[in-house]
């Protein structure tokens, strides 16, 4: 198999997993299906090129991300040294939105994002993985050190939570897209989370006499 092949094979493999995941959830789609749909008549073929499906899924996960560290770079950038936490939820968030338009449609990305997140095994081996990008380390630092009024274990279980947000907000965004002649932008997405997951992870905290 020459490199060009390999390559191409690779990538429509990761185009129909992604797919697939969206679709019908990680779990119930084996790796044989991936093959079938991918249109090679190697049954073998996710093992040949990328082992297991917990690899097939982390090569997605690296593949996305790659392609998102960019638009955070340049939001890390434009925001260092600010001091208001909202530039940093952003920095942490809104990168997948501005992929997600940058791809046009039809994405998949967002879906298999949110299959992700909702199952804690794949979600906590994904966390890890990405935990590794130095840009998401930074743009957590800077939330973390813009926020020091709030009892730090109470931020991050927000910002857990505005990560679940974002997954659904952008997966029935994407899924609009799909049923409707106009969908509204992406854009208007990112500055409703963007609002949202501040209010969300700055909200004050009430407690019950």
């Amino acid at each position: 198999m020459s490199d060009e092949t390999a390559r191409t094979t690779r990538e429509a493999l990761l185009r129909t997993a992604e797919r697939l995941y969206a679709e019908q959830g990680i779990t119930t789609v084996s790796n044989r299906t991936v093959a079938a749909e991918a249109g090679t008549a190697n049954n073998s073929a996710v093992g040949y090129h990328f082992g297991g499906k917990t690899d097939l899924v982390l090569a997605i996960v690296r593949h996305r991300n790659e392609q998102t560290e960019p638009h955070r770079v340049r939001m890390l950038e434009r925001t260092a040294g600010s001091t208001d936490p909202q530039d940093h939820i952003d920095s942490l968030n809104l990168p997948i939105v501005a992929l997600l338009d940058e791809l046009g449609a039809p994405t998949w990305y967002a879906r298999f994002t949110l299959q992700v997140m909702v199952d804690p095994p794949w979600r906590d081996l994904v966390a890890e993985e990405l935990s590794r990008s130095p840009h998401i380390l930074e743009a957590s630092r800077r939330l973390m050190e813009t926020t020091r009024h709030l009892d730090p274990s109470l931020v991050r279980k927000r910002a857990r939570l505005a990560g679940l947000t974002v997954a659904h907000v952008c997966a029935d965004h994407e899924a609009d897209i799909h049923v409707r002649d106009r969908a509204p932008a992406w854009d208007g997405v990112g500055s409703f989370l963007s609002d949202a997951l501040a209010g969300l992870i700055l909200a004050p905290v009430r407690r019950r006499a």
